[in-house]
């Protein structure tokens, strides 16, 4: 299918490249040359790579989501920075000055450039080297279902994923766990951690577990119920942590079990994917508003607060609900972290962390990148509770500086392409959960950049997930396995 709508995907990228140089090209008085050029690189090496998107996009997932995240964080918003400054003003109040510098630009563009071309060439390695055919033959595996005894698992797992529910959001409820912009709350025994990572990581991929068996097995009611479940625990989450991500985030991991199930979209699934995208756009900058009058007063009633966000949101201008969707957009365009980060850390002239980066990892007892860069590059006081990300780009050029901005992408999507097709081969009775958990992880980390997160707390509750769903399906889930005792127990009783 992908083939009909390839010519119109080269046009869309040349328009985009062009359009973005012709509006952008006066800004480059001195180095006008060298932008051409890095242009014209920027192009050769994006059709390089889209020359293999004929393979089954599914394959090569984690290329074309880092594809997309360049292309719209980096290029869409260069482009858009430059050609409109007064947007830069809503993102960090010394960005349109940083805009205005020839230097900064230039360097900031170089860096996006060499990276990108350094990953489009290796990834264009990667996808050649596979045949199509063996591609085939990997995702036909993954959606084998000759082994799921669907009813058993449905049995154990409604009333365990009910109870999880139940206990970790009335403990964030009374406790104010994890609210955003407030103070972290500490327990006894690391149970704000603890619930925490039960309602983000492991409610979530247990859901996930039912989703997948059930739509696989075809069973209706128990499809639905899942839904029911994973929407519930999605709104329950957004109120209590006032956070805007947490039903998109949820909506990512549902649109990978559908892209690995290569679920065919008809109208009515496409009618509802874009009333669930509208009611995003609407719910989305309503959150934002409703997250700082709960930390101005953690005692505010959740609905009052909502009610009370939607009428500052319609009430600041003539524009009623058409905020909405204008904040909407910007607010989901800043949240897509990307050369703006490189550019103030370029423009502060940062010096690189080098070997003393490891002392930022949580491993060993550090706070994060984000930390320093919210402290030493935004300049914002520690006792303001916020932390900004570093970007993609950004976290290799505060670790290892210029060239390490560069060829540090290319390491990393090497690392991750041979750790996913290790996932596609394994003998993993849970394969597409660790897939959807991995894309997602993937996700998260070039999202905001923070790379030294990987090693936390999130990545061991996402490994105990998949030993759990691993462990139902050869036991609970094990048709042959449950058929086998129970022969054994009736020869027993007879």
């Amino acid at each position: 299918m992908i083939k009909k709508y390839i010519g119109a995907l080269y046009i869309i990228v040349l328009f985009l490249f062009l359009l973005g140089y012709f509006i952008t090209a006066s800004r480059f008085e001195k180095n006008g040359l060298e932008y051409f050029f890095l242009t014209i690189l920027s192009i050769i090496s994006c059709c390089l790579l889209l020359l293999y998107i004929y393979k089954p996009i599914i394959f090569g997932l984690p290329i074309w989501i880092m594809f997309s995240y360049f292309i719209i964080a980096y290029y869409l918003k260069f482009y858009w920075l430059v050609f409109n400054p007064d947007f830069a003003f809503q993102r960090f109040y010394l960005l349109p000055q940083i805009i205005d510098s020839e230097e900064i630009l230039i360097n900031t563009y170089r860096i996006v450039t060499y990276s990108f071309v350094g990953f489009c060439t290796i990834a264009w390695v990667f996808l050649v080297k596979i045949k199509t055919r063996k591609i085939e033959l990997l995702f036909q595996r993954i959606n084998s279902n000759k082994i799921i005894y669907w009813r058993q698992l449905n049995l154990f797992i409604f009333p365990l994923v009910f109870i999880l529910i139940f206990f970790s959001n009335y403990l964030m409820y009374s406790k104010n766990i994890a609210i955003m912009g407030a103070k972290s709350v500490y327990l006894p025994f690391r149970l704000s951690g603890i619930t925490f990572y039960i309602a983000t990581a492991i409610i979530p991929g247990i859901l996930l577990l039912l989703l997948w068996v059930n739509y696989q097995k075809k069973s209706k009611i128990y499809f639905i119920l899942s839904i029911c479940f994973l929407i519930l625990h999605a709104l329950i989450q957004t109120l209590l942590r006032s956070s805007k991500g947490v039903i998109i985030s949820l909506l990512i991991l549902v649109f990978f079990m559908l892209m690995i199930k290569r679920v065919s979209f008809s109208k009515s699934k496409l009618f509802l994917f874009c009333i669930s995208t509208l009611l995003i756009f609407i719910f989305y900058p309503i959150m934002g508003t409703y997250r700082w009058i709960r930390v101005a007063n953690p005692k505010a009633g959740l609905f009052s607060g909502i009610s009370k966000a939607i009428m500052i949101l319609t009430s600041n201008s003539d524009g009623g609900f058409r905020n909405i969707f204008v904040n909407t957009f910007n607010s989901m365009f800043h949240r897509l972290t990307g050369v703006e980060s490189l550019m103030m850390i370029i423009a502060k002239d940062f010096k690189p962390l080098g070997i003393g980066a490891l002392k930022i990892f949580p491993i060993f007892g550090g706070h994060g990148l984000a930390k320093i860069f919210t402290l030493e590059v935004e300049g914002i006081p520690e006792y303001i509770i916020t932390s900004s990300a570093t970007s993609f780009l950004g976290w290799f050029y505060m670790v290892g500086g210029h060239w390490f901005a560069i060829f540090g992408p290319i390491f990393f999507i090497s690392i991750i392409w041979i750790v996913w097709l290790w996932i596609l081969k394994a003998n993993l009775k849970c394969k597409p959960i660790v897939l959807i958990l991995y894309l997602s992880m993937l996700v998260g980390l070039i999202l905001d950049g923070c790379l030294d997160t990987i090693f936390h707390w999130g990545s061991l509750s996402a490994i105990l997930v998949i030993i759990f769903c691993e462990l139902l399906l050869r036991t609970l889930g094990n048709e042959s396995l449950i058929s086998d005792n129970f022969k054994y127990f009736k020869r027993r009783v007879e």
